[in-house]
């Protein structure tokens, strides 16, 4: 008798880890377009965006959970952030974030810089949107990690002057534990 496995037991095939920038870069402006034309301003349109955002970071934490067997959980704002740093953004971009730091005026929050955000590449729009920061898009996909993996936070996306595009991300304080902190 032929014994059956679950589909989510069996190995995941290998894939080559690297796309097409073209091909990227294609599906995206298309994302883009697609959400412009069923907005009526920047601000509807980048959230909008943050909510495609969440549905692929929530989908993209658990794949990679999946494929990493030895993975743990995260009980501290500062293992969640190394992580985000780290591992997500390898994941997401082929390398580590540029810059991560704490903001000082709030203890719940901080900023995580990169100075050559691909998702603000390769987008041209009209003049009406001109101020459109896509990385609305990845501040979607890095809430729905943070909040998946138990730290409720809001996550927002700002082009900053000489340091590219930075996250801004707030951690919920009155639902995180204290020694989370």
């Amino acid at each position: 008798m032929e014994s059956r496995t679950h589909p989510l037991d069996r190995a995941l095939p290998r894939v080559p880890r690297d796309i097409s920038l073209s091909t990227y870069a294609l599906l995206f402006s298309e994302v883009v377009r697609y959400t412009t034309n069923r907005v009526n301003s920047v601000p509807e349109l980048e959230q909008k965006l943050a909510v495609i955002g969440r549905r692929v970071g929530v989908r993209l934490v658990e794949v990679m959970a999946m494929r990493d067997r030895t993975s743990r959980r995260r009980i501290k704002i500062h293992d969640v952030l190394a992580f985000l740093q780290t591992n997500l953004w390898r994941t997401l971009f082929g390398k580590p974030a540029d810059l991560l730091e704490q903001v000082t005026s709030d203890v719940c929050s901080y900023m995580l810089s990169d100075h050559d955000m691909l998702v603000n590449k390769f987008i041209s729009i009209s003049k009406e949107y001109g101020d459109l920061n896509c990385a609305a898009f990845v501040g979607g996909i890095v809430e729905a990690a943070v909040d998946g993996m138990g730290f409720p936070a809001e996550v927002a996306a700002h082009t900053v002057e000489g340091k590219g595009t930075t996250l801004l991300i707030k951690f919920d304080h009155t639902k995180i534990p204290q020694e989370a902190l």
